[in-house]
């Protein structure tokens, strides 16, 4: 077996100088995979943990039968929660140096244990490895599961070679950790446990009453392993925490959904009692193993990484028994969920076991390859460099997709949508629910946040679950009056026929976050202004030629918008001042023609801007303007600043409140309203410019809004 040399790196030893530098750059490979998306939005799980951290130390340990991860959430907050680093952020800090570290202990093992050979490749194979970088990167159990679990084989691997008391303390210290995580540990545990077990009994060293001795001892400390993981959450609890257990690990009744989805489920999505499911054959061969455990998305890069692994078992066999059985026993640890039924559907999260055995045994794998080359130093790392191409070529697609199923659903960016126009009174209608797809806590958990201080507007909102269209018919018929209805749907491409549904009624998009839509059916009103969203007719539009029209993502909700540039390298003096203009096409009660705004009446203007790098031009005021011109009874020209924006920022909703007699001239007419960069430089974008008669804007319409039960679509 070729082993790393361990003398000092000096002229003359460049094998171990590839060698140092070869662990070092696996160790930061594995850290630049999983530095970004640290800060990306919680998806649903993780939300569920920031509601749990946010909680008493008292209240996790008698809420949780594993309080590990969500202690762990709640110290990290008290600790290192600020305004300079998101909550999601700071949660998942530790789940990336427990991933490190697990990295870091599989190559401390297996390097000890055969060499150096077999530790690089395995260390390699779980730095790539797109599931585990994804575990690294998020605030639940199994970055921590994986490193406990890579303990326990170390530790019951120790305690069969030589039965010491160290290392039956860290069988002892694994097995409490990792139950006091999550609970799936058991299943782990059992194999390692049985087969350790067996090992000790048959091993040959040792009179038959000493070696019964140990495997009795043995059992006892792991035994009290769980004994001591379970009893701070037992001395918290109250009645019924064992039948929970049983719950948790799925031999019963569901798991009580206060601890995951309930808050998500209509009462008429909940569980049946008792309900009853088991692992397929399918899903396991077809997503667990290819996508989760090795990380292929393609049969040619599963089928040479499966075979590699059952290469490595076999060189194993003849290497090391007693490690080859403990791997095998874990890769087997699926098997009897095959034909026994549990009370919850399978997740790949509750056997990550398998990639830590297929991690060794990859390594195994590599190392039987390169044996035949051990006094050549050169092919040995020449395997292992074509093994490191092979799974960064090969896992690249797979890579790209480890958040595709655990995102916010959009929510994020919904929630501040809303925190920005929604109005007390108004309702938030979620439609069409199911099982991938279940935006309410999340979009709750970041509402909330987003109004934390507005606590009027949060307690003014009501939700309202609509399985069907049908029910959304019912929230619109039950609104209060002059309140919207914000409606939270898929996105076109899961949900094309309900999309065109409610394209076909009054909705109205306002957000298009991918996977989700975020609709409104606005409260009554007029828009007096035309062409305020530059869709045909643009009746009322004047548009300077410096400026475009754009469209795509480019523009804001995906219709069309106008953008107009001026470069900075133009003369201060000879800048051009793009403007465009809008004027009132309909008057307050909706019938065609101009408007005159009544003296001691409120109006609200409002408008979506968007700037890149807007600087001033030769005095401070030449920036970009929101404006109001007009003549006054007198015959004499009106014009008026009622916003100066400068810098640079993403679309963004501005509000005015122009009040005849107040900031604006009595009797006022031949209105305009214009969006212009008066002198200055840069770029602005500008959509969904409405004039109303009433204080307070409501969603954009082109034209007018007057029919206050919306309708279902």
């Amino acid at each position: 077996m070729p082993e790393e040399p361990t003398d000092s790196c000096r002229p003359g030893k460049a094998p171990v100088c590839v060698g140092r530098v070869s662990i070092a750059a696996v160790f930061l490979l594995a850290l630049l995979l999983r530095l970004p998306g640290l800060g990306r939005p919680a998806w649903i799980d993780e939300v569920i943990t920031l509601e749990w951290a946010a909680r008493p130390y008292a209240e996790i340990f008698a809420g949780n039968i594993t309080p590990f991860m969500t202690a762990t959430a709640r110290t990290m907050l008290l600790l290192f929660g600020s305004e300079a680093m998101a909550d999601e952020m700071t949660v998942r800090l530790p789940h990336l140096v427990f991933g490190m570290a697990g990295i870091f202990a599989l190559y401390v093992f297996l390097r000890r244990a055969f060499g150096f050979l077999p530790a690089l490749a395995a260390a390699l194979f779980l730095a790539t490895l797109p599931r585990h970088a994804a575990y690294s990167q998020e605030a639940r159990y199994y970055a921590f599961a994986m490193l406990a679990q890579t303990g326990l084989i170390a530790a019951v691997f120790m305690t069969v070679r030589r039965f010491r008391p160290a290392a039956l303390a860290l069988v002892f210290a694994s097995t409490a950790l990792g139950i006091f995580n999550h609970l799936s540990f058991v299943f782990a545990l059992a194999a390692l446990a049985g087969v350790g077990g067996v090992l000790l009994l048959l091993k040959k060293d040792a009179p038959r009453p000493v070696r019964l001795r140990r495997a009795a001892l043995f059992g006892l400390v792991c035994a009290a392993g769980v004994g001591a993981a379970l009893t701070p959450s037992m001395a918290f609890s109250e009645s019924g925490r064992f039948q929970k257990v049983l719950g948790m690990l799925h031999l019963t009744g569901a798991a009580p959904l206060s601890d995951a989805l309930a808050d998500d489920m209509a009462e008429e999505d909940a569980p049946p009692p008792n309900p009853k499911f088991r692992l397929e054959w399918g899903a396991y061969w077809g997503d667990y193993l290819p996508y989760h455990y090795l990380g292929a998305r393609r049969a040619a890069v599963f089928y040479p990484s499966l075979l590699l692994a059952v290469g490595g078992l076999l060189w194993l066999l003849f290497h090391n028994r007693a490690l080859a059985f403990l791997l095998g026993a874990l890769m087997l640890v699926h098997t009897p969920f095959f034909f026994i039924d549990a009370g919850h559907t399978w997740s790949p999260r509750y056997f990550v076991v398998q990639i830590v055995a297929l991690a060794m045994l990859s390594g195994f794998g590599v190392a039987g390859l390169a044996e035949r080359f051990q006094r050549r130093r050169a092919a040995v790392f020449g395997v292992a460099l074509l093994y490191a191409a092979f799974l960064c070529l090969g896992r690249a697609p797979a890579y790209e997709l480890r958040h595709s199923s655990h995102t916010d659903l959009g929510m994020k960016e919904v929630a501040r949508t809303l925190a920005r126009e929604a109005l007390p009174r108004d309702t938030i209608a979620i439609v069409g629910a199911q099982w991938g797809w279940r935006p309410s806590r999340v979009l709750k958990y970041y509402l909330e946040r987003e109004l934390a201080q507005n606590p009027s507007l949060w307690s003014g909102l009501s939700f309202a679950d609509c399985r069907e269209l049908a029910d959304l018919d019912r929230a619109l018929a039950a609104r209060a009056p002059n309140a919207n209805v914000w409606v939270l749907s898929q996105g076109a491409e899961k949900w094309p026929a309900g999309v065109a549904q409610l394209a076909q009624g009054p909705a109205e998009t306002v957000a298009d976050a991918g996977l989700s839509l975020l609709w409104v059916y606005g409260c009554g009103t007029v828009n007096l202004l035309g062409g305020g969203d530059f869709e045909e007719p643009l009746d009322g539009l004047e548009m300077p030629k410096e400026g475009v029209l754009v469209s795509g993502d480019e523009a804001y909700g995906g219709g069309r918008s106008f953008r107009a540039d001026v470069s900075p390298d133009k003369d201060v003096e000879k800048r051009p001042m793009p403007t465009v203009w809008f004027s009132p096409v309909r008057d307050p009660q909706g019938s065609p023609g101009p408007a005159v705004l009544e003296d001691g009446v409120t109006y609200s203007l409002s408008l979506r801007l968007k700037c890149a790098d807007l600087l001033p031009g030769k005095f401070p005021s030449r920036v970009l303007r929101v404006m109001v011109s007009g003549r006054e009874p007198s015959g004499k020209s009106y014009f008026g600043d009622f916003l100066r924006i400068s810098g640079t920022h993403d679309w963004r909703r501005y509000e005015v409140q122009l009040v005849p007699g107040l900031n604006l001239p009595s009797g006022l007419r031949d209105i305009k309203v214009g969006v212009g960069n008066r002198g200055g430089s840069g770029t602005f974008w500008v959509d969904n410019l409405q004039l109303e008669k009433q204080p307070r804007p409501t969603p954009f319409t082109r034209s007018a809004r007057t029919d206050p039960s919306g309708g279902g679509g």
